[in-house]
């Protein structure tokens, strides 16, 4: 394995591998390839890379290729071995758990090719889907780079996802959390980062000091628990401890190792930890060497299995060499599940190979017995050395059974909330395994059996109560198959197939990066998977077949959270109130939040489990998200306490959810819940004590603001339940008193479709972090829902999945009369408004128009009412009335369909402009099935087109007349013989002519032309008068028309007048205005009633309908504010490094259009354009907040200060003193974008005494301020507002008086501002770092305050000191911080100037002569404190003068100025080197390091130069290095003169975690001096809109 003392043994490898290489020709150099079959070097963890290697013994050799020989890169490959599936497939299914598994291997995969010079492989992670970890440290830089790879044999060259320059000297990962652990050893600190979950970025989570906890140090093993929050610590006196990182407790009880640890592992379920350890150790500090000369560690090696619990029981020990049947010299040694095997696995080197082999563990949790067995293909071993057994004993053939009732030890048996009587009928099949088998001894042991799990379970406070248990037995002799019946209780399928779908609860929701990660059927949203808006984002939502439930439940539901700390009982508690299934364990077992449901015959309930609050891995703003979707949603929340104290802790939990009280909008089905504190393990004796302190707790958190959760979030309806132990039964009652006072509450859902929509909308919301009110996002939900169907509705009567049209609340069909009668030539049809088509689908994908719609209409009516039968003027009439009744049907069914919808918002203005919309399509569309009124082109009958067709009229038939001949049937009336009468004919004159009808046969007729042919429109032509008549020819037309076109430009119709009249107009049938409305977007014909209408001078066309307003919403204010959703998670990518954040949303302004209706036959209303006729609309305000630009959510033109939910701050920058900013886990460079950064969450995150920063308002046009500045604001100088990298005039203000200056209400807690208003100056003494006190200590006065007169604390007798500037801190130190305090100054030739000379006489007169005065003022005021405050000084003092080279001026000598004495005589010369002083002051802090009167000492270097840095090595690595020595250094920095060199001096103070300032002259060199001196006050940083 990769051991750090074998790296010699590799260098020698790989010295003799280049030798080889430069023996070859120069041109084959980079093409040589060695294969090492024997390779003594491999990698410490290289297992890592094996993780799916499986049971038998293989062999298999590894290989380094080594190309280029001038960069010296060794590639690592990898052998995969991964098991048959056919082989886990039949260990599945097999009844013996010891079954041999045979590996496959896979060809070799390059890992990774490094330098060995510049790096060494660490470790190597495979993960479950696919990608690698791989773990690379640099040499000699004490540097860990971790990559990451998609799969293996991914060697594409990439750059680390992250590199650790420190505190890396043991880790450990755990796949389950993705959470990695580093050491360091130096600081005695476990540090903890998490991926995220493309493992494309890592960030730090938190820390765990072992230093606050007793008798933990000196860590020599740590390991991840999977799964849980949990590491295992060895230290180097053999103590294994476990520490939960998530609440930092330490477990109180330890396990001792008999021996130092060699290996260690964790079985990846969590249960066991498997230790090596050697037994004895061998007398010359060595191991023993055996027979043939090697080392053999497994004789002297023993495992141990320990079982993970608080008793760190031994399980099972044995040695080594029993297990692998040799000796080995190193070895591996891995856990790993192969199927349901569970392998402990073994990497040892042969001569040339290595070998991997493995035996099968078996762990059996319920007797907390272990066997480890070898497997192979032929034996079976069993190691049962040192067994030991403990707990409740059991029948090992009897084990299905002890998991029935783990079932009922875990979950309910008969729930209060919902209870059911239950049949449960055990069966034991008796199988005699001899002739003299008693079947009654059988029967007794497994009755006593079940009585003891009974016992035991009742021994609990399990009452079986509603249980029919009943136990039988059937015997099975010889080979006879069992046959035989069971009677079961009948039940509905579908009750049946209900409970089946509720077994399973569902995710549906986390909270993770400050925000409500929804899912979607328990699964995160994928990526491709759209959504703008919280509406949008909630019609996607899905939780599976519990949609199905609650969709088609029509009882009341309520809804019952359980929330609380972690590890409080709230899972088990729902179990055990409703029956539920959700997971419980003893450690974190909920992630989010999960949803079942439950029912009786009345309601369903819906529990949500939430998962624990105030827990490591959630932040402030994550439990207030959950805290508030408990809130809004539920009937009841339960909050669950272990202890029954008001503590620290239960009140932080409590702050959180006030968090979220500026949220709560008022709605009627919202935040009308109650809030049920459950306290746990609660004996009756100490009930009412609970219950006082309890009350008197809740009621002075009440009485601090108006504004607390309690009122607000629950209406003030708080319960207080005690519970007893749960293994008692009164813990049973304590739940049916629960259960009775959830039945009690009221619900706001009168079925399971209206909840699912609301619970769906505050989810999205909520996640979207839209915090507008829940009612408009109904609305917006509501339209959006009938919108999807309104095309369907219009057209086909239906919606779009061919479902009736009905109520979305009750699924109540809108009623549909089948029926039409037509009472002018009677007669009745039957057509279904639902499915009938009756217009055209408005998205253009159907070839068919309207013409072809009627069509069909005509051919169903004149199915049921022929034309030939009626005439032509009736039929017509009724045909066109049809079509008028099909439409208003569909008129009012939409209509309908709409009011029943929307009857809850029937005032809003969008639902009003939905309906007026909807109304004016459909009678749009009943103006499309007008018939035309002309006379067929080709026949006199009617045309059936559509009015205004561009195609010659046509009555769609044949043009020939259907009736028979009126002569042949008066000449069959002469004969009176029927059988010699001749046959009658058919006319066939045209269809609909006039007269009477004539077949054109007989000769009936005279057949001349008529003598007004040619002159007439509707001549018959052909004379219709009796054949050899006398006088004129006239054909069957009564009236013959005049032939002329209709006088108005444009109409193709026929002149209607008799031609033989006198008019000098042509007038057409029409009788209104042919031109269209010309209101914009009406496609109506003009209303009046005269066809000539156009030309009249000055004409005004309009329909008789009133018209939609096409204006905008005139009300100042805005109509509606848009949160539009973005994508949730970004990633930030900075200078120095790159994170996740949350990027909420963004808001715009919706004007609205106007919903008022144009009266007919005008073009405009009276009064302004409005939204919405409602008076009590409102119309909120337009003011934004600078930093985020989210609106106001006020009502415009309200009194007092706006008010808003605020953002991301996207408008801000970053402005700092120093470069680099570290802001919690996150780390920005001055000038980066804050919008990863929150309104609120931003002024929590920087605290006590944090200040905003402005554009000064008050600038003239010179640049300079005018003075005007008023209470928590003052101007910034030039100088500090160039420090902090602007060049606008800023003005800094307190957190009060910034909200108050932008006119927004402050979104923090009034206990935060009391805070935030104090003075953020920190006391310097080092015991507040030493553990002697475990907080900071700040200066007791307010922000900005005066300086304190020194006496005041003295005079006051309030204890404490005040510092030299003025600072009143309350803590009481022995002495003053003692340091250690290194001067590195320039003394080139340019300090020798005279432009700057110092002030008093006994220095020389140039620039070196002023940083001799500036250390004296240093001295001065260090030991001015002392005679204030009364402390003994114990600072020591070190000088060291530099040009090229450095010089040891002042070695460690107490603080006094006559360590200013003794450097009077040095004089300026020479170059500036930077690192040559450095070098010094790293070798003063070296030896100081081991000398105890020092090393108590905090070391500050206060390092000073007037010119840039010249040559040596880079002075900010040399920083660094100092750091590493000693993590406590501080290291300020000063530019002397002008900032020609300051960019170096900020990096290295940076590098220092110091302060660089910049020194223009003598003077202001000395005030440099004495802030050193002086208290310690936090660098300003400020996110700034400027």
């Amino acid at each position: 394995m990769i051991r750090k003392e074998c790296h010699s043994q590799l260098e020698t490898m790989l010295s003799e591998i280049k030798s080889k290489v430069l023996c070859e020709p120069e041109g084959n150099r980079n093409k040589l390839k060695l294969t090492l079959h024997k390779l003594e070097t491999a990698p410490k963890s290289l297992f890592h890379t094996f993780k799916t290697a499986l049971g038998c013994t293989n062999e298999f050799k590894l290989s380094y290729s080594y190309e280029q020989v001038e960069t010296h890169t060794v590639s690592w490959l990898v052998t995969e071995f991964v098991p048959k599936q056919a082989d886990i497939d039949v260990l599945r299914c097999s009844s013996s758990p010891t079954q041999a598994l045979s590996p496959m291997s896979r060809p070799p995969l390059e890992l990774i090719s490094l330098d060995p010079n510049a790096s060494q492989l660490c470790d190597v992670v495979l993960l479950k889907g696919g990608q690698v970890l791989v773990l690379v440290e640099a040499v000699g830089e004490a540097c860990l780079h971790l990559y990451c790879y998609p799969r293996l044999g991914y060697h594409v060259s990439k750059n680390p996802i992250r590199s650790f320059k420190r505190g890396h000297d043991l880790w450990a990962f755990d796949e389950a959390l993705r959470t990695l652990a580093l050491y360091d050893k130096n600081s005695c600190c476990i540090h903890f980062f998490r991926f995220d979950e493309r493992y494309e970025g890592i960030d730090r989570v938190g820390d765990v000091q072992l230093a606050h906890y007793a008798g933990t140090k000196n860590i020599t093993w740590i390991g991840l628990i999977p799964g849980k929050r949990e590491i295992l610590l060895v230290d180097d006196e053999n103590r294994l401890r476990m520490c939960n990182f998530a609440s930092r407790m330490m477990r109180p009880r330890h396990a001792v190792l008999p021996t130092q640890l060699i290996k260690a592992c964790i079985t990846p379920d969590a249960l066991c930890f498997v230790a090596i350890y050697s037994l004895r150790e061998t007398g010359n500090g060595g191991d023993k060497i055996n027979e043939n000369g090697t080392n053999s560690i497994s004789e002297n090696m023993s495992i141990s299995i320990y079982l993970l619990d608080d008793s760190f029981t031994l399980l099972k020990c044995l040695s080594l060499k029993s297990m692998i049947g040799g000796n080995v010299t190193d070895f591996h040694a891995e856990c790993k599940f192969f199927g349901p095997q569970l392998h402990l696995v073994f990497l040892f080197p042969g001569v040339h190979s290595y070998t991997l082999t493995s035996q099968v563990m078996q762990v059996t949790s319920t007797q907390q017995k272990c066997q480890i067995r070898a497997i192979d293909a032929h034996t079976e071993a069993s190691l049962e050395a040192c067994d030991k057994t403990h707990g409740v004993p059991g029948n090992g053939s009897l084990v299905a059974l002890n998991y029935i009732f783990h079932a009922f030890d875990k979950y309910a048996i008969s729930p209060p909330l919902c209870p059911e009587h239950r049949n449960l009928s055990l069966r034991f099949l008796l199988c005699p395994p001899r002739h003299d088998w008693e079947d009654d001894v059988a029967k007794g042991s497994c009755e006593s059996l079940v009585k003891s799990l009974i016992r035991n379970l009742e021994g609990k406070g399990k009452i079986f109560e509603g249980l029919n248990l009943e136990v039988s037995f059937k015997s099975l002799r010889g080979n006879r198959p069992f046959e035989e019946g069971f009677s079961a209780q009948q039940q509905s399928i579908a009750r049946w197939l209900k409970k089946l779908l509720c077994l399973v609860p569902v995710q549906i929701a986390r909270a993770e990066n400050n925000m409500l990660r929804l899912m979607i059927d328990g699964l995160e949203i994928p990526s491709n998977v759209e959504f703008s808006d919280a509406v949008s984002l909630a019609n996607i939502l899905h939780f599976g077949t519990y949609d199905l439930l609650l969709e088609s439940w029509k009882g009341k539901i309520k809804v019952v959270s359980s929330m609380g700390k972690q590890s409080s009982g709230k899972s088990y508690l729902l179990n055990h109130l409703a029956g539920s299934l959700l997971d419980v364990a003893g450690g974190r077992c909920t992630d989010g939040v999960w949803m079942t449901v439950r029912w009786d015959s009345e309601c369903m309930y819906v529990l949500l489990d939430f998962e624990g609050l105030g827990s490591f891995e959630r932040n402030e703003q994550e439990d207030m998200l959950l805290s508030t979707l408990s809130a809004a949603i539920s009937n009841v929340t339960i909050f669950n306490k272990k202890d029954f104290h008001m503590d620290k802790e239960t009140e932080a939990i409590f702050q959180r959810f006030q968090h979220g009280v500026t949220l709560v909008k008022d709605d009627d089905k919202l935040f009308k819940g109650e809030f049920f504190i459950a306290v746990k393990d609660v004996d009756s004796a100490d009930v009412e004590d609970l219950k006082v302190e309890f009350h008197e707790k809740i009621q002075t958190m009440c009485n601090r603001t108006s504004e607390n959760f309690f009122l607000r979030m629950y209406d003030g309806q708080v319960c207080i339940l005690a519970f007893p132990p749960f293994q008692r039964h009164e813990y049973k009652r304590g739940i049916e008193t629960l259960a009775s006072g959830i039945r009690e509450t009221a619900t706001q859902y009168k079925n399971g479709r209206c909840f699912l929509q609301d619970f769906k909308l505050v989810l999205s919301q909520i996640s979207a972090q839209d915090w507008s009110s829940v009612e408009s996002r109904r609305i917006i939900m509501r339209i959006s829902t009938l919108r999807t169907h309104l095309q369907s509705a219009i057209t086909l009567g239906h919606c779009n999945d061919g479902e009736m049209l009905a109520n979305l609340d009750n699924d109540d069909d809108i009623k549909d009369d089948p029926m039409y009668s037509e009472s002018g030539i009677h007669g009745s049809i039957q057509l279904q408004d639902s499915g009938l088509k009756l217009a055209v689908n408005q998205t253009g994908d159907e070839i068919s128009g309207m013409d072809d719609i009627v069509e069909s209409l005509r051919l169903k009516f004149q199915a049921a009412f022929p034309r030939v039968d009626h005439s032509e003027k009736a039929w017509h009439a009724a045909y066109q009335r049809f079509l008028s009744s099909l439409m208003d049907r569909r008129q009012n069914r939409v209509l309908e369909w709409l009011r029943i919808n929307t009857k809850e918002f029937r005032e809003d203005g969008d639902i009003q402009q939905l309906v007026l919309e909807v109304t004016t399509r459909l009678v749009e569309l009943k103006n499309k099935v007008l018939l035309c009124s002309c006379k067929c082109s080709k026949c006199f009958l009617t045309c059936v087109l559509l009015k205004g067709h561009y195609s010659d009229h046509s009555c769609l038939g044949t043009h020939i007349c259907s009736q028979e001949c009126s002569f042949c049937q008066e000449e069959q009336i002469m004969y009176f013989n029927a059988e010699t009468a001749p046959i009658i004919m058919e006319c066939t004159d045209v269809a609909g002519h006039s007269g009477r009808h004539d077949c054109n046969k007989r000769m009936h007729t005279c057949q001349k032309n008529c003598i007004q042919y040619e002159r007439a429109s509707n001549c018959n032509k052909k004379c219709s008068l009796r054949a050899n008549h006398l006088g004129e020819h006239y054909c069957n037309s009564q009236r013959h028309m005049c032939k002329e076109k209709c006088s108005l430009p444009g109409c193709e119709n026929a002149c209607v007048m008799a031609f033989d009249s006198e008019h000098e107009r042509h007038v057409c049938h029409e009788q209104f205005c042919s031109v269209q409305c010309s209101m914009p977007g009406c496609m109506r014909q003009c209303a009046t009633k005269n066809h000539f209408h156009e030309l009249e001078a000055d004409a005004q066309h309009f329909c008789s309908n009133k018209h939609p307003c096409a204006g905008m919403c005139e009300v100042p204010g805005v109509c509606n504010v848009v949160t539009e959703l973005l994508k949730q998670t970004k990633r930030f990518h900075g200078q120095r490094g790159n994170f996740e954040y949350d990027f909420v949303s963004e808001q715009s302004e919706d004007r609205k259009g106007c919903c008022l209706m144009i009266p007919a036959f005008t073009r405009k209303h009276s009064g302004p354009h409005v939204h919405s006729t409602n008076t009590n609309v409102v119309h909120y305000c337009d003011k934004r907040c600078p930093d985020c630009d989210y609106y106001c959510q006020l009502p415009f033109g309200h009194a007092g200060s706006h008010n808003t939910v605020h953002g991301n701050m996207k408008k801000t920058k970053f402005v700092a003193e120093m470069e680099d900013i570290d802001l919690q886990d996150r780390k920005y460079v001055r000038g980066e974008s804050g919008v990863a950064e929150m309104c609120a969450m931003h002024c929590r995150a920087r605290g006590r005494g944090h200040t905003h920063l402005i554009p000064c308002p008050e600038v003239e046009g010179n640049g300079c301020c005018t003075g005007k500045l008023y209470d928590g604001a003052r101007h910034l100088s030039k100088g500090k507002c160039q420090l902090l990298g602007v060049k606008t005039p800023l003005d800094e203000m307190t957190h009060d008086t910034y909200w108050e200056y932008i006119s927004f209400v402050d979104p923090c807690e009034e206990d935060e501002r009391e805070v935030f208003s104090l003075c953020n100056h920190v006391c310097l003494s080092e015991e507040h770092d030493s553990g002697t006190t475990t907080e900071k200590s700040y200066c007791t006065e307010k922000l900005w305050h005066d300086p304190v007169p020194k006496a005041t604390s003295a005079h006051s007798g309030s204890g404490g000191y005040v510092t030299e500037d003025g600072h009143h801190f309350t803590c009481d130190h022995a002495k003053i911080a003692p340091h250690n305090v290194i001067f590195v100054m320039d003394k080139s030739g340019s300090m020798s100037s005279r432009d700057i000379v110092p002030t008093m006489a006994m220095f020389q007169s140039d620039r070196l002569g002023c940083v001799f005065e500036a250390v004296l003022r240093f001295i001065r005021m260090r030991m001015q404190a002392t005679t204030s405050s009364g402390f003994h000084v114990e600072d020591t003092v070190s000088v060291v003068l530099f040009d090229t080279v450095g010089q040891l001026c002042v070695h460690t000598k107490p603080i006094s100025e006559s360590v200013v004495h003794n450097l009077l005589h040095y004089q300026a010369a020479g170059g500036t080197t930077y690192s040559s002083g450095l070098e010094v002051a790293g070798r003063i802090l070296g030896e100081s390091r081991g000398n105890p009167q020092l090393d108590g000492k905090a070391p500050v270097i206060i390092f000073l130069s007037d010119g840039g840095n010249n040559g040596g090595t880079d002075p900010v690595y040399e920083v660094h290095k100092m750091r590493m020595k000693d993590p406590r250094l501080v290291l300020h920095t000063i530019m002397f003169g002008t900032d020609l060199a300051g960019k170096i001096l900020k990096d290295m103070a940076n590098a220092g975690n110091g302060t660089y300032q910049l020194s223009l002259d003598e003077v202001q060199l000395a005030r440099s001096f004495e802030d050193l001196a002086k208290s310690l006050q936090p660098k300003l940083v400020a996110l700034c809109n400027c």
